[in-house]
């Protein structure tokens, strides 16, 4: 008995009910709540599930926000079914709107859930999509890295000549002569002048000396084999790119999981294969008839005395009401 007090208990958190009110009713509006509580339970499971793969794979949200979205679509739902829960006045507009509903909701579950069933084979649809397509965007791609490549060729090349010219001149001059003049001053005596005043005798002299120094391309020859080299790698790099590109484009495209990529890929799959529309008609079926589970019982439903109380409360109020206007 507590347990099954308990589940009332839930039951009117999930469904809106007032338990209060329901705790004084008959049998029949409680087995009402269970009813309705499974129905909703079972569209629960499906829609949080659904929710957490849609969240992980196509939003690339980790463990937790996934369970976040999950709830979300959880909490969406129950509101959905509130709506037909809570209204006792058998609203056909609202009705024909929770069909509506259903059928979309349907069709989106059974998407998402085929492209979990359908996994590989969509990712082999995928993987011939992806070829296609690197085939096309390959050549673009390609004829930049040869671009880059003959631009190195012709700076390697003019480097070579630079450093050949250099080579040739060290080789012709491995030296070059420098001429150095250094003037010096000397006083050998005191000359006395016509005026009677002395006055220091200057004798200035000039050597000149040559010497020979190594060509200064001998200390530029390094940094020019160093760049060289430098040029040489970036080519090299360049070359190894070019092979690989194919493999980086194809991984690039492999690790990008759109959703509407993925929808062509299975809507093509699902009308191209006679079992895969089967198996995606199947769970259309399925789901559509679960969110209509709810709908169908109110609708079937010939009333209780949850919902009789409710009015009778309604009646009550609204009485009390007009008598406090025609007092006033």
């Amino acid at each position: 008995m507590k347990f099954d007090n308990l589940w009332i208990r839930f039951g009117c958190f999930i469904t809106g009910y007032n338990y209060p009110i329901l705790s004084h009713c008959s049998e029949l509006s409680k087995k009402a709540v269970k009813r309705y509580t499974s129905a909703i339970l079972i569209i629960l499971l499906i829609w949080g599930a659904v929710g957490y793969q849609f969240a992980n794979r196509y939003l690339k949200l980790d463990s937790f926000y996934s369970i976040i979205v999950s709830l979300i679509f959880c909490v969406i739902v129950i509101q959905i079914e509130r709506q037909i829960i809570l209204n006792f006045n058998k609203n056909k507009l609202l009705y024909f709107s929770r069909f509506v509903i259903a059928i979309a909701m349907a069709i989106i579950g059974a998407i998402i859930i085929d492209q979990i069933i359908f996994k590989e084979d969509v990712e082999l649809a995928k993987l011939k999509s992806i070829d296609i397509a690197v085939d096309s965007i390959l050549p673009r791609q390609t004829s930049v890295v040869e671009s880059q490549i003959r631009e190195f060729d012709n700076i390697l090349a003019m480097k070579e000549i630079e450093r050949a010219n250099m080579l040739a001149d060290i080789k012709n001059n491995p030296f070059e002569s420098f001429t150095s003049s250094v003037e010096t001053k000397r006083i050998p005596g005191i000359i006395s002048g016509s005026d009677g005043r002395d006055s220091a005798a200057i004798i200035r002299s000039k050597n000149v000396s040559k010497q020979a120094i190594p060509n200064p391309n001998i200390a530029l020859l390094p940094k020019i084999d160093e760049e060289i080299n430098t040029i040489r790698t970036l080519k090299m790099e360049k070359g190894t790119y070019k092979l690989k590109i194919r493999d980086e484009l194809k991984a690039e495209l492999l690790n990008k999981n759109g959703f509407l990529d993925e929808l062509d890929l299975l809507v093509s799959i699902v009308f191209s294969h006679a079992a895969a529309f089967f198996i995606w008609l199947i769970w259309f079926i399925l789901l559509f008839f679960i969110e209509m589970l709810v709908l169908i019982s109110k609708t079937t439903d010939k009333g209780n005395d949850y919902e009789d109380t409710i009015n009778h409360h309604r009646e009550i109020q609204s009485k009390m009401l007009g008598k406090l206007k025609e007092t006033r």
